[in-house]
């Protein structure tokens, strides 16, 4: 029973779900770049990130390549929201005013929206 079970499983499902994954990876991809994008915050800066990312994307070749850039800009994206809110920020708009330093300036803002389009 358990040896049937196996072949049913390494022969049928994981091909059929491999096979859907690639199907689905494009479309998975762009948005799971929308939503990285809406989550930097301001809406021009997102819709520029938007276009930029998903230009790069044409360019890959295949599903599955351009889903693994897509899941690499979620894996970046505190990094690059912090970048980008030290670039908005002046001398001294980080402490306030007891001259403690405020960490809320540095995370992340916005909730991802994955089905807006």
């Amino acid at each position: 029973m358990i040896a049937i079970l196996a072949f049913v499983l390494s022969a049928v499902i994981i091909p059929i779900g491999l096979l859907l994954l690639v199907e689905w990876a494009p479309l998975l991809a762009h948005r799971i770049v929308r939503a990285a994008a809406a989550r930097l915050g301001e809406a021009a800066a997102s819709e520029r990130y938007v276009a930029e990312w998903e230009g790069e994307m044409a360019e890959l070749p295949g599903g599955l390549s351009q889903l693994c850039f897509a899941l690499g800009r979620i894996l970046y994206l505190p990094a690059m929201t912090r970048e980008i809110r030290r670039s908005w920020l002046q001398p001294g708009d980080l402490e306030g005013r007891d001259g403690k330093f405020k960490w809320e300036m540095l995370m992340p803002v916005g909730t991802p929206s994955i089905g807006d389009e």
